[in-house]
């Protein structure tokens, strides 16, 4: 795949439901977390997905669903963003 989170996001664009909500929500904390050089680049992807696998991909209903799944993306990404970072203790970046 040579541009991953592009493709993800078009899968998560596709498939409907709150898994564009998931992506977005997950692919901001991603940038964030590569920015703090909390992960590298290559893993931004690996966090996306992780997350929008670990939320699957429930229907919304109104704004109240999609606010509960962003608050929820965010936070199973930061999760995954950390043990992205555990997994290189002592690595330099």
């Amino acid at each position: 795949m040579a541009f991953p989170l592009f493709e993800i996001g078009v899968l998560a664009g596709r498939a409907s439901g709150c898994a564009p909500v998931v992506y977005n929500a997950a692919n901001e904390i991603a940038v964030q977390a590569f920015l703090e050089s909390t992960i590298r680049f290559p893993e931004m992807a690996d966090l996306v997905s992780g997350t929008i696998d670990r939320i699957g991909n429930s229907a919304v209903t109104g704004v109240t669903d999609v606010l509960e799944i962003d608050r929820a993306a965010r936070s199973v990404a930061t999760e995954v963003a950390h043990s992205l970072s555990k997994t290189r203790v002592g690595v330099t970046r």
